[in-house]
């Protein structure tokens, strides 16, 4: 590893940010069948209400404003309201899909108001986490393969939907891998569900409750690992919502990611690094606050490096920050850049920054919501 990479990798991680060093160095760390998992976040969301109520249905006033985004730019999704930040594509046009009994602004506005909830429910079965001090300076990662656990997640959906199947939005929550869970998403996927979508948030692995902050680390495995499970997790959430497409109305064709922070990293790795399998039906990710340095050219060899893009698997990120993320210890970032690069090596990729200094992001709020909505109701859904 060079003295640029490493510094700027020493910087992010005090802060227990996304390890961009760690997304680098995915390759190095190895996967058992049985990847270790910590399923629960240490942390409480405001949108959590603590029910296991397998069956919910809620009724919510629905949204009127109307959005038509035009396929060589992405604007806003309320009325009247134009994206006032820079935008750079750098790909092709998604494909349009015929759906005539579909209400019309579906995937642009929140044409439903009642939407069914099915909740806590097992997707894969991992090993718990597990960190050993090596030195006062280093720690392992490790599975402790004497505590199981059932990793969950909650799928949402509209009422009285006349599409027997729907494109299907897997949300993916942040924190470092030291707080959150399947919960912390839970308004984004109500918002997208009232939208015409089929929505899922799941849990992954995490550190042990027990973690040092920050954790001492001299070779970065201890991130590594983290992403090679929480990644292998996600896959595993795709392989469900394949295999249960018919049960749930899925368009299995028809699958997105959105990740925030940690969540973004584990989302791009997945769709983008070859450690991971191919999801096949995936289309489109979007990676928010989860900054890829643009010294990732120079590091891609030790990564393990990149799936093959082409014309039968090839979805399109779309990384989106502040200038200044502050998530990141004040770290360089470079979208376009990035997207420059992932484009180069046959990845198809688009970059919006906003303007300013910030880290969180939700994507049922401006700004993130302004392009996020026209994004995936073009890439995902094909309008």
């Amino acid at each position: 590893m060079n003295k640029k990479v490493k510094k700027i990798i020493v910087l992010i991680l005090p802060l227990l940010a996304i390890c961009a060093g760690a997304y680098a160095l995915l390759g190095n760390s190895s996967v058992s069948p049985t990847d270790s998992e910590n399923s629960k976040g240490t942390g409480t969301s405001t949108h959590r209400d603590g029910r296991k109520d397998l069956e919910d249905t809620r009724n919510v006033s629905s949204s009127t404003d109307s959005q038509n985004a035009p396929t060589d730019s992405i604007q806003s999704p309320r009325k009247g309201k134009k994206n006032q930040t820079t935008v750079t594509q750098n790909s092709n046009d998604g494909d349009v899909v015929d759906e005539s009994k579909t209400p019309n602004g579906r995937y642009r506005n929140q044409v439903f108001t009642n939407l069914t909830a099915q909740k806590d429910i097992s997707y894969v079965t991992r090993y718990r986490t597990r960190l050993t001090e090596d030195s006062p300076t280093n720690y392992l990662l490790s599975d402790d393969t004497n505590q199981l656990v059932d990793l969950k997640l909650n799928i949402y959906r509209p009422a009285n939907d006349p599409l027997a199947k729907r494109p299907l939005i897997i949300f993916v929550y942040g924190g470092g891998w030291v707080f959150g869970d399947r919960y912390q998403q839970e308004a984004s996927a109500e918002y997208y569900a009232k939208m015409g979508y089929a929505t899922m948030t799941i849990d992954y692995t995490m550190l042990p409750a027990d973690a040092p902050a920050p954790i001492p680390t001299e070779d970065y495995s201890v991130y590594t690992g983290l992403i090679k499970r929480s990644g292998s997790d996600l896959y595993a959430a795709y392989q469900f919502a394949a295999a249960h497409s018919q049960e749930y109305g899925f368009d299995a064709s028809r699958i997105g990611f959105a990740g925030w922070s940690a969540g973004g990293l584990i989302s791009a790795s997945v769709a983008n690094i070859a450690a991971f399998p191919a999801p096949s039906g995936l289309r489109a990710v979007v990676g928010a606050s989860s900054t890829m340095p643009a010294f990732l050219t120079s590091m891609h060899e030790i990564s393990g490096g990149f799936k093959t893009f082409d014309s039968s698997y090839n979805p399109i990120n779309m990384l989106v920050s502040y200038d200044e993320d502050t998530g990141f210890g004040g770290a360089e970032n470079d979208h376009a850049a990035d997207c420059s690069y992932l484009d180069s090596i046959g990845h198809r990729c688009l970059t919006v920054t906003y303007p300013g200094a910030g880290h969180e992001q939700e994507f049922y709020q401006a700004p993130l919501l302004d392009n996020t909505v026209p994004f995936l109701a073009q890439y995902l859904a094909g309008y």
